[in-house]
């Protein structure tokens, strides 16, 4: 069991929906839409009918947030209401423009929640894993699978993903990392789907992990991870290396994104993107390590005005 510290939600009296609240509606809308078209392939073509089913989904979302999520501006609210409900309109516009390349066969596929599934790393080495992909395709040349991982936020961080210097495992790669392995484990098991079948057994190897930016704040691009023969291999060494150091006490801490500027210090360890949704903030020696940081920055800063 997780336990986490309940934090009463503060209302917002000039928006609605924080990051985190607008991932998962998105997550929520995306899902009915990709489950409904699954069944219905007039809505993976056609894209009136797309459009008009991700919107009809998308404003009954909208109602149960906004009965689970009062908000105090109705002049915010609506405002935002259009923005989703005009991002949603260009998502299904773009997937049916691209139906011919993939097909979808499994959203919110949830693995390792039972503590059933190991990922061998070598000899007496393996670790346990569990997680959910957002989405699953079957390519449409029949070569094999790719992932898909929604994102709601901006793609800048991501831009190390074309850094061709850059290690095969780092923190942009290391989440479609642990999903290709742990669907490459997957694939090897007697699982079952609601129908009873393993839904990824024969379809061959997993090609490639897309990180789908679904809003006008991602600018609705696609940032693709592609994977070679080489890669389970590379991934598995970057996560013994990295296992590695965590046992030695080396956890590497982010850097700050930007100045603080006047900002507390509280502040400016808020706004650092690599830490600001983490869990573990508490108990983890970031907060001092910034502290530090922090300090300099200020002092550098105020002898550069004396």
């Amino acid at each position: 069991m997780l336990l986490k510290e309940f934090k009463e939600r503060q209302l917002d009296t000039i928006g609605w929906l924080d990051p985190l609240e607008s991932g998962s509606l998105f997550h929520e809308i995306l899902e009915k839409f990709h489950d409904l078209a699954m069944e219905d392939l007039k809505i993976r073509r056609d894209e009136g009918a797309a459009i008009s089913a991700i919107q009809e989904i998308a404003l009954a979302t909208i109602r149960r947030y906004e009965e689970d999520l009062p908000t105090a501006s109705a002049f915010y609210t609506a405002m935002k209401k259009e923005d989703i409900l005009l991002d949603c309109k260009i998502y299904a516009m773009g997937e049916v423009e691209k139906h011919h390349l993939y097909k979808p066969i499994e959203t919110e596929f949830r693995f390792g929640f039972d503590g059933d599934l190991t990922l061998p790393l070598g000899p007496d080495e393996s670790i346990g894993v569990m997680g959910a992909v957002d989405r699953i395709d079957r390519l449409a040349d029949g070569t094999g699978l790719r992932i898909v991982d929604y994102k709601t936020g901006g793609d800048s961080t991501y831009r190390i993903l074309e850094d061709g210097s850059a290690p095969p495992l780092n923190h942009k790669t290391l989440q479609p990392a642990l999903y290709y392995l742990a669907l490459k484990e997957l694939a090897k098991q007697e699982i079952s789907s609601a129908n009873g079948e393993n839904p990824i057994s024969g379809l061959g190897d997993v090609k490639e992990a897309v990180y789908h930016f679904v809003n006008r704040k991602g600018d609705y691009k696609e940032r693709v991870i592609h994977f070679s023969p080489d890669s389970e291999e590379e991934y598995k060494e970057g996560l013994r290396s990295m296992f590695q150091g965590m046992a030695e006490g080396d956890f590497r801490q982010s850097e700050l994104t930007e100045k603080p500027g006047n900002k507390s210090k509280d502040a400016a360890f808020a706004e650092s993107y690599l830490c600001r949704y983490c869990g573990y903030g508490e108990i983890c020696a970031q907060s001092l390590w910034m502290e530090v940081a922090l300090g300099e920055i200020v002092d550098s800063e105020e002898s550069a005005t004396e």
